[in-house]
């Protein structure tokens, strides 16, 4: 953990309330408490809790937090037969070694064995999904729910 700017002032708070209570006993807190909280504005949480957990409560510009951020794509490993429809409609049956799901796209990425390359596929486009490892034919209603068990 590197120390930033915000530490550097929690630190001086904390050796401010350290001599505070050594010349005036408990009395010495309450003031030193005062400082740091109300004229600093410091919040309480933030001092007990590490960097990261700061940063996971963060909003990013699209309104987002970083844990939301980093769970909206993440890895998975799923042997898969789908039906697919293009966007002209054509559906043919792919093969494909799913990699990552997007939640916030609704898409999986995967190896697809009839091209014999990565590609992207929507899941609004599925017609119908086998998973190759079971033989159970998934109901597209239920599709995300899966995905999201069978993360990596």
């Amino acid at each position: 953990m590197a120390l930033t700017g915000k530490w550097f002032v929690r630190l001086a708070v904390i050796a401010a309330n350290i001599w505070l209570f050594e010349r005036f006993s408990w009395l010495g807190l309450i003031p030193g408490a005062l400082v740091a909280f109300v004229v600093l504005g410091l919040d309480w949480a933030a001092l007990v809790r590490n960097d990261e957990d700061y940063e996971e409560t963060q909003l990013r510009p699209d309104g987002r937090t970083e844990h939301q951020f980093r769970n909206a794509i993440f890895p998975i490993h799923a042997r898969l037969r789908l039906t697919y429809a293009d966007a002209d409609g054509k559906e043919t049956e792919r093969d494909v070694v799913a990699r990552l799901y997007k939640q916030d796209q609704g898409s999986i990425v995967g190896h697809c064995k009839l091209r014999n390359a990565e590609r992207t596929f929507r899941i609004d486009r599925i017609k119908k999904v086998v998973d190759l490892d079971t033989g159970e034919v998934l109901p597209l209603t239920r599709m995300r729910s899966w995905l999201r068990k069978h993360r990596v």
